[in-house]
């Protein structure tokens, strides 16, 4: 879980979250539905809709690291 309850907290209630990451996402969908926050849920968009740029970005980000 990245974007935790604690994180959610302290976004502006005016917010709008877009789940991108791959199932099962980074957010806890359950907590910002239970804050009434807005949300679109859309798992996996880079890689299935740019699945090679989506590639060569994460393994820039690879070679970075290593």
């Amino acid at each position: 879980m990245v974007i935790d309850s604690k994180k959610i907290d302290s976004f502006n209630k005016d917010i709008l979250l877009i789940e991108l990451a791959s199932n099962p996402g980074g957010i806890d969908k359950e907590y910002v539905l239970s804050k009434n926050l807005k949300l679109i849920v859309s798992l996996g968009i880079p890689g299935k809709e740019m699945p090679k740029a989506a590639g060569r970005y994460i393994k820039e980000i690879i070679d970075k690291i290593i």
